[in-house]
């Protein structure tokens, strides 16, 4: 599993609960390998299977909207119970991985109408959820993007005999949800999913130009860059200039201890 699966799994929760699949069992593989993708599970409760069938019977037009609406409605009253479970079928994609299927209490009196409309009901149901899955997998790969892979290399400052490098680190561990709260750290992860946003850890290390080991370095975890504002490396913005003092800091402490053991 990802490092950054908390991240991922904490954001396609809050999505699917924006489509109407809340409290679902999310399975995903986000490897750029075939096959890859993300799939949910479990029961859909009562007053979600009432705004989906709002939705997506909508959506297929407003002709007889609010009749059909209501046999589903009827339906879920009934008893009726729609749920997605997993196909274990190897070599199976995790968007085709789930069935929809809808169970009724035996002896429930449906007309004819009223199952065909229930069985079209449970088609859309099956093709949204297809369809979601792949717009989550999607969602994944531009959340994973927003993040450098490696140690990265951004800037090299020289001051004086000594020579500062500034790195961009992956943090695979950052979760906005955990670090912002619930309500910010969703319009973060929105703006990182479209490409607005990016995230990453930035170091600072101070070296001699001669070489040799780091004489001091300082990091900050966290740092959000708006690719808006400023373009690329506006995150080092504010912070570089704080993570210099910090690492000069270090580097002259360092100094003054070796003079005294020297000494």
């Amino acid at each position: 599993m990802r490092g950054d699966a908390l991240m991922l799994r904490a954001y396609f929760a809050a999505k699917l609960s924006d489509l109407g699949y809340p409290d679902q069992d999310i399975h995903f593989a986000l490897d750029y390998r075939l096959g890859d993708g993300v799939a949910f599970f479990g029961r859909i409760e009562r007053a979600n299977v009432r705004r989906l069938a709002d939705r997506l019977l909508c959506e297929q037009g407003r002709r007889d909207f609010s009749a059909n609406r209501a046999v589903i409605r009827k339906a879920v009253k009934l008893g009726a119970s729609f749920e997605i479970h997993k196909l274990d079928v190897p070599g199976v994609d995790y968007a085709h991985s789930m069935i929809v299927k809808c169970h009724m209490p035996d002896g429930v009196p449906l007309t004819p109408y009223q199952t065909s409309l229930i069985e079209v009901f449970v088609s859309l149901l099956r093709e949204d959820v297809i369809a979601t899955s792949g717009l989550m997998t999607t969602l994944g790969y531009a959340l994973i993007a927003a993040s450098p892979e490696e140690d990265t290399l951004r800037r090299v400052i020289v001051r004086g005999n000594c020579v500062v490098l500034v790195r961009e680190l992956p943090q695979p561990d950052f979760d906005p949800f955990e670090y912002f709260g619930v309500d910010e750290g969703r319009r973060i992860a929105d703006l990182m999913a479209v490409g607005a946003y990016r995230h990453y850890a930035l170091k600072v290390e101070i070296r001699r130009l001669s070489g040799g080991p780091t004489l001091g370095e300082a990091m900050m975890w966290g740092v959000i860059e708006d690719l808006r504002d400023g373009g690329e490396r506006s995150g080092h913005l504010g912070n570089l200039r704080r993570l210099m003092h910090d690492a000069a800091s270090e580097a002259r402490a360092l100094a003054a201890r070796g003079r005294l053991k020297a000494a």
